[in-house]
């Protein structure tokens, strides 16, 4: 936040305050253009300081209509489904900090689901040669179903 957009520094580090308390899992990720938040490794939200005048918040809130001042993302940033638009800190509100949060819930979620999976191995014959050329025993392949 250098320059003519370094007036969004304290919008920033109040939506920052208020989302890191979220809890321990959450990272705030930097790229060149705007501010990834994260759970376990999965974006939930950005903050991208967009204009001079404008400060965009972007979230991952799959399967949430559009309402209010919680926009759709639409072709502005293809890693998140909303955005809201903030004109100044004081619009850094309840309201705005409820959607965060609802992103952050998500993203444990998905985390979840992900981890959840059960690994299931290709029953493919090179895959199985690979395992009988190495140190692996047909007992062990037995085991894996291979």
């Amino acid at each position: 936040f250098v320059g003519n957009k370094a007036h969004w520094r304290a919008s920033y580090d109040a939506i920052i305050d208020q989302v890191g308390r979220f809890g321990a899992d959450f990272r705030v990720m930097p790229t060149t253009t705007y501010i990834s938040l994260t759970r376990a490794g999965k974006k939930f939200a950005i903050v991208d300081p967009a204009t001079i005048g404008r400060l965009d918040v972007g979230l991952k809130l799959k399967g949430v209509e559009p309402a209010g001042r919680l926009t759709a993302a639409g072709s502005w940033n293809s890693m998140v489904t909303h955005r809201v638009r903030v004109g100044s800190i004081e619009e850094i509100d309840a309201e705005l900090l409820a959607w965060p949060r609802q992103a952050y819930d998500a993203a444990q979620r998905r985390a979840d689901t992900f981890l959840n999976l059960p690994l299931q191995l290709p029953r493919h014959t090179t895959l199985r040669s690979r395992w009988l050329s190495g140190s692996r025993s047909r007992s062990s392949l037995a085991r894996l179903g291979l």
